[in-house]
């Protein structure tokens, strides 16, 4: 049965193809799927009053069922998640997350200054020691002199290449 399959479909799609784009193709051949899905994932019931899709009881269903199963750790764990993302738990001497220079990437790309874009992170949650100390002193002056030495650099990409060799690796890292 299941030798039959891809030649059928791909005869469909060479057949209707010949008259269209393989994207019109694709389309008309998934259109008849995609509507009946839609028709029962979007199904709306009543519920004291209000219309509800199924996917919204879907997921409402299984936001309860996943906070019982796991004791609650999505209440007892918030404040957790939120002094993480404020980054109260952040190495002040570290060299930061790559995160916050793709932010500030993004933000620039977007016409944001970045002057801006560090004033409003730093006024949010968003406000950890790389956003207040690192961008500001070492990325907008773009002098990058945090103090951590090239030559440090150099003696850690050393011991990297001579520990892949050693391993039996071969790397084009020199």
């Amino acid at each position: 049965m299941h030798r039959f399959i891809l030649p059928i479909i791909l005869s469909l799609l060479f057949i209707s193809s010949a008259h269209a784009g393989i994207d019109e193709a694709i389309n008309n051949m998934t259109k008849p799927i995609a509507v009946l899905i839609g028709q029962i994932v979007f199904f709306k019931i009543p519920i004291f009053g209000a219309q509800l899709p199924v996917v919204v009881l879907w997921l409402v269903a299984g936001a309860v069922f996943f906070t019982f199963y796991m004791g609650f750790v999505n209440l007892r764990g918030f404040k957790h998640a939120i002094q993480l993302v404020r980054g109260d738990y952040a190495d002040p001497n570290s060299a930061g997350e790559v995160s916050h220079f793709q932010a500030l990437a993004t933000a620039k790309d977007a016409g944001i200054s970045p002057e801006t874009f560090i004033k409003v992170i730093n006024s949010s949650t968003g406000r950890n020691n790389t956003t207040e100390v690192k961008l500001e002193k070492f990325v907008l002056p773009e002098t990058f002199n945090s103090g951590f030495a090239l030559q440090l650099m150099a003696k850690d990409v050393n011991i990297a290449r001579e520990l892949i060799g050693a391993a039996g690796f071969t790397t084009p890292v020199t």
